[in-house]
């Protein structure tokens, strides 16, 4: 099994959270736009996507953490024209976190760069109801090109949630955003090759970066369960990775990336666990642990092939950036083959 990221990473020492292992096979992306950092140069992918799900969103109580002091915020340009992806404008009284550069004496310098964050909010998208996988669609799928022959609208649509808010059956236990300078600072490549900074394709100087959200309670789902037979790149042996089917696109959906055109966008994978089981989803491939430290019996589970299951999902958490990672993980608590 070759192992690459399931998301081609542009590395940036501006973003507050670090990869602690992302857990992920062979990806590719459908349609495609270039990311420029210096002389590094990444291409991001993406089918187009569209979902209009409702989820319940009840009152929460007053945040414990306390916002930041005031001088904290000085200094920092456009903080009163910050909007998340929803649309909705983001006031810096909500500011939990900062950091920011430093001039050549070492001294302070907002002006550099900064990043921010808040814990008091997440955003995240409506599954669009799909998935196809190379069992239960093989009509649609074209091994060689590695895509699958359907057309996909893209999602722009967002949500924000807070710890409390009920979305799925499941409870948000956990919210965070964050918001910095670097995507004003990256140089794009247009479709005329040439480069430009992002600030003069009208990109603002802060900017949305990404969101993690935490969910108490659990939820049953039916799909393919994949173990990894060895350890590769950052796969270890005995890795699970679950694959939802069509009926079990229930989860909320935290997987953000960006293009000059779209904005703020949710990309579509294309991805291989062992080069013959294919799948294209929303969602990334989701780690579900690994059997050799799971409380579960896995001994009549093969490792190295797909198999068709029912489980329950718990201790559910996704992380995106739109830079860097989009992860999406959980506990399995109970399992079952299907015929």
């Amino acid at each position: 099994m070759r192992k690459q990221l399931a998301i081609a990473a542009v590395l940036s020492a501006l973003l507050l959270t670090a990869c602690s292992g992302e857990n992920s096979s062979e990806s590719s992306e459908n349609s495609q736009s270039e990311i420029s950092s210096g002389s590094d140069t990444h291409e991001i992918e993406a089918p187009e996507s569209s979902a209009e799900a409702e989820s319940s969103a009840p009152e929460t109580a007053e945040p414990i953490v306390p916002p930041l002091d005031p001088e904290d915020l000085e200094g920092i340009a456009d903080l009163d024209s910050l909007y998340g992806p929803d649309g909705e404008k983001v006031d810096k009284s909500v500011l939990t976190a900062i950091t920011h550069g430093f001039d050549d004496e070492g001294n302070p310098d907002k002006t550099k760069w900064f990043n921010a964050s808040t814990d008091r909010f997440a955003y995240y998208s409506d599954p669009q109801g799909f998935i196809y996988n190379s069992y239960d669609n093989a009509d649609l799928l074209d091994k060689e090109n590695r895509m699958f022959n359907v057309d996909i609208p893209v999602v722009t649509e967002y949500k924000r949630c807070a710890v409390g808010d009920k979305i799925g059956g499941l409870t948000v236990s956990y919210t965070s955003s964050m918001f910095g300078t670097n995507i004003a600072d990256i140089n794009f490549i247009k479709e005329d090759e040439t480069m430009v900074a992002g600030r003069d394709l009208g990109i603002p100087e802060i900017f949305f970066l990404g969101s993690d959200i935490g969910f108490d309670g659990s939820v049953d789902l039916s799909g393919y369960i994949f173990i990894c037979p060895e350890d590769e790149g950052y796969d270890a042996r005995g890795d699970i990775f679950f694959t939802p089917d069509a009926e079990s696109c229930v989860l909320p959906v935290v997987n953000f990336s960006f293009d000059t055109e779209k904005g703020i966008y949710t990309r579509n994978y294309m991805m291989s666990h062992d080069g013959e089981f294919f799948f294209m989803s929303d969602y990334p491939s989701i780690y579900a642990g690994n059997i050799f430290s799971s409380e579960l019996d896995f001994a009549d589970y093969p490792i190295g092939e797909p198999i068709k299951v029912k489980l329950t999902a718990a201790d559910i958490t996704m992380r995106s950036n739109i830079n860097w990672i989009t992860q999406t993980q959980f506990v399995i608590a109970d399992i079952e083959k299907m015929s």
